[in-house]
């Protein structure tokens, strides 16, 4: 299967076969990458930006800029990345192996999160949550 960007009701999804959590990169954002079977699939969070990370039974609220805190994710490295949706209200909700879920919520003011992939895939959720998508 091609890497999609496909429409569910209100929501959007992005479709791959298979996908596994291969680099993160740290600066005033927090970046995940993920290698797919046609492409790689890159997820940047804005330093603004509190996500979730739910890891088994614990729920950590993470800042990009909390380096403290935000190594937590990290545990991700090398894991089957499971589903990408893109809600209705701009937040993006990762799954992975193991039952670990990283959200990230839309803010008012800034551009929350950004996710490119294969094939010309660039979806934003930009200020309030407003979804831009391109593929």
């Amino acid at each position: 299967m091609t890497t999609s960007l496909v429409r569910r009701g209100d929501d959007w999804e992005v479709r791959f076969d298979s996908a596994r959590v291969e680099r993160f990169v740290v600066d005033y954002d927090l970046q995940l990458e993920a290698g797919l079977d046609d492409g790689r699939l890159l997820v940047r969070i804005g330093d603004e930006t509190t996500f979730e990370f739910h890891d088994k039974e614990r729920l950590w609220k993470i800042s990009p800029r909390d380096l403290s805190v935000n190594a937590r994710v990290f545990i991700l490295m090398g894991r089957q990345l499971n589903s990408v949706i893109i809600r209705a209200d701009g937040s993006l909700e990762m799954s992975f192996a193991e039952s670990q879920l990283l959200r990230v919520p839309p803010i008012a003011k800034y551009e929350a999160w950004d996710l490119h992939g294969p094939h010309g895939i660039i979806v934003v959720s930009g200020p309030d949550g407003e979804v831009t998508t391109w593929s």
